[in-house]
This record gives C-alpha cells, sequence and structure tokens, in this order.
C-alpha cells in the first residue's frame, strides 16, 4: 500500500513537472514568433509598464514631428506668397526710379510708368485678398494701404506744413505719391519701406522654419533613444529564447518519458498481481 502511494505521489510530481515544462515552452516559442518578450502584461508587470511610458513619449514626439512639418508647410507657402510680393516691390521700385528723370521723359512715358504701377498696386492687392492656406490668410499685412506706411510734410496754403501718413497706395494714380506729378522722393521712401517690412517678414519666417527644423532633429533622435531603449525592455533576445525552448522541450520530454516509465511499471506490476491471483485461484 505504502509503495503505491509512493508510486502515485511520484506520478503527480512527474505530471506537474511536465505542465511546468509545457508553459515555459509555449511561453519560448510564443516570444520567439512575435519577437516580444513582453506579449501581456502577466509575463512582466514592471516591463510592460515601462514598454507603455516609452511608447507614448514615442508618440508625443512623432506628433510634434506631424506639427512641425504641417507648419513648416505653411510657412514655405506663407514665403512664396511674400516672395511675390517683394518681386512686385523691386518691379515697383524701378519704375519710380525711371519716372524721377521726368526732363528726359515725356507725358506719354510717364503715363506708361503710372499704367504699370497702379497694375503692380492692383497686383498686390488682389494676392492680399487671394493667397491662403487651409483656410489661414498668408498676405493679410501686404494690402498696399498697409505697405510702406510713411510720414509726409504737407504744405498747407499758408505755407505751414502738416504731417500726413503715406502708404503704397498712394503711388496709384489718384495718389500724392503718384508718378506723374507726385512727391516721388517720398514714393521711393515708401516703396524702400514696404520692401524692409516684406524682408523683415520673411526673415522671420526663415528663423521660424529653423527653429521647426531643429526641433524635428531633435525628435527624431529623441524617437530613436526611446524605440532603442524600448528595443530592450520588450524585445525578445532570441539566442536566449530558443536555448530556453530547447532546454523546455528536453524537460517536457524527460518528464513525459518518466511517466511513461512508471505507467508501464505500474500496468506490468498489476499485470503480475494479476496473474498471481489467477494461478492461486487455480490451484
Amino acid at each position: 500500500m505504502v509503495g503505491r502511494v509512493g508510486e502515485t505521489r511520484s506520478l503527480l510530481v512527474s505530471l506537474g513537472a511536465w505542465r511546468a515544462h509545457t508553459i515555459n515552452l509555449d511561453r519560448s516559442l510564443e516570444r520567439l514568433a512575435t519577437g516580444r518578450r513582453i506579449n501581456r502584461a502577466a509575463d512582466d508587470p514592471a516591463g510592460s509598464i515601462a514598454s507603455d511610458s516609452l511608447r507614448g513619449s514615442i508618440t508625443t514626439a512623432e506628433k510634434t514631428i506631424d506639427r512641425s512639418m504641417r507648419e513648416i508647410g505653411y510657412l514655405s507657402t506663407k514665403d512664396g506668397a511674400n516672395a511675390a510680393v517683394g518681386d512686385l516691390l523691386i518691379e515697383l521700385q524701378g519704375l519710380v526710379v525711371s519716372a524721377a528723370n521726368r526732363g528726359a521723359l515725356g507725358e506719354a512715358e510717364l503715363d506708361t510708368l503710372q499704367r504699370q504701377a497702379d497694375s503692380i498696386i492692383s497686383t498686390i492687392d488682389h494676392l492680399a485678398g487671394t493667397q491662403r492656406f487651409n483656410g489661414h490668410t498668408l498676405l493679410d499685412h501686404a494690402w498696399t494701404h498697409r505697405l510702406g506706411q510713411i510720414n509726409v510734410a504737407v504744405p498747407r496754403p499758408d505755407g505751414s506744413t502738416h504731417v500726413e501718413a503715406r502708404s503704397l497706395r498712394d503711388l496709384s494714380n489718384a495718389g500724392g505719391l503718384n508718378l506723374r506729378t507726385g512727391d516721388l522722393s517720398a514714393a521711393q521712401e515708401s516703396v524702400q519701406a514696404a520692401i524692409t517690412g516684406i524682408a523683415t517678414i520673411r526673415a522671420g519666417i526663415g528663423a521660424r522654419t529653423q527653429k521647426l527644423e531643429s526641433m524635428i532633429r531633435t525628435s527624431r533622435s529623441e524617437i530613436e533613444n526611446l524605440s532603442a531603449a524600448r528595443s530592450r525592455v520588450l524585445d525578445t533576445d532570441y539566442a536566449a529564447e530558443t536555448s530556453n525552448a530547447i532546454r523546455a522541450r528536453t524537460l517536457q520530454q524527460a518528464s513525459l518519458l518518466v511517466m511513461k516509465t512508471m505507467l508501464e511499471s505500474g500496468r506490468e506490476r498489476v499485470l503480475g498481481l494479476l496473474s498471481c491471483v489467477s494461478a492461486r485461484r487455480g490451484g
């Protein structure tokens, strides 16, 4: 009786060992198949928390890059629109310089210069009203009544003067800075102020773009470092896990062999007892 109890206990121990080694083998095979050491929180609670935290940081850095790229696209479009206005202003500056030589120009030539200036002013206002990016106005600052603002001393009938504000729009045909009869010195000053204003805006766009590009480089480097750290926490060590799988399979097979041997031994013992009983009855 005692021997049977011992055999049963040994058999249960072997069965428990077989189950444990089977679980270890399944876990190793799963890690090798997925490439991840942690496939569920139960595999490593602390490692799972660290992995999720690193993943959140990576996502934040990726969103920073996406937001920066979108803003760079907006700034690039805005810079292009301002560059177009800048080119028109330089062309307008050339017209003012040409008109300054009034002694050598006839009325027809001055009229032609004025029409060209009117066309440029009209084009700038058109650009200011139509250039948009995803619903955002790009050239709200470029309306000609806002560009090239200067103060001009205007004479009164009594010989005194008073200061009046002028802008690029005053270079149009009806303005006080027109190219035929207006103050060309003030016109030149207004155009130069407009060119400087546009150049300053473009410089600000360039500075912001450089800052965003630096942020993108920093975020990409951060993503690389965070991804490497998460990989160390999460990913499978294939060499170690392959070794674990081989060890677990060997121990599983050994446990199975022990159980098989014990069952066969028990069966032979039972058959032996039955033979003895049969022999006694026959005697």
